[in-house]
């Protein structure tokens, strides 16, 4: 049952979408995708802080700089892997427009998922930016249940869609 499962989402990624369909991902779904994750954390974050008397995270204007640099570097990483995808990969980061062949240069030489990380980073400093632990906890609810994607469905639809190149990538480099 779940191998069928698994060939029925790898078949649907091979089919090829219009080229419109993959620009207007690439554009909208990155700010739709950060307002997502970012929102909760900037509404309920200082929030929560308050309620559970957490402490700050850095004396001002420290953790402005630190979180900014943080954020940037994520930003820089996490732009760097959509433009792969959209360059070398033909496709976007997300199932709706797929990536048509397996990216392993650049970021995912060194890591399978630094879209991942560079998603992760930017949480750490909008939090950090925001001086609120609770908005770095609750901003990293959404990445840390997609891992749980990531290892049940996107791996193995990878490697039913790339097959032994994705084996031998996903045994070369870590997760």
């Amino acid at each position: 049952m779940a191998n069928s499962f698994i060939e029925d989402v790898a078949a649907r990624q091979q089919k090829p979408r219009p080229a419109w369909v993959r620009k207007a991902t690439i554009v909208l779904l990155p700010p739709i995708f950060l307002l997502f994750i970012f929102s909760p954390g900037y509404f309920l974050g200082p929030r929560a802080d308050a309620m559970l008397s957490l402490p700050p995270i850095a004396a001002p204007p420290i953790h402005s700089y630190v979180g900014a640099l943080i954020l940037l570097i994520g930003a820089i990483l996490y732009t760097w892997t959509i433009l792969l995808f959209a360059g070398i990969g033909q496709g976007t980061q997300t199932p709706i427009v797929p990536t048509q062949r397996l990216v392993t240069s650049g970021p995912y030489a060194h890591s399978r998922n630094p879209m991942f990380l560079g998603a992760i980073l930017m949480i750490l400093g909008f939090g950090i930016t925001l001086n609120s632990i609770a908005a770095i906890m609750i901003g990293l609810i959404i990445p840390i249940s997609y891992l749980i994607y990531i290892k049940l469905v996107e791996e193995k639809e990878l490697e039913a869609r790339f097959g032994r190149d994705y084996l031998e990538y996903k045994e070369r480099v870590p997760f």
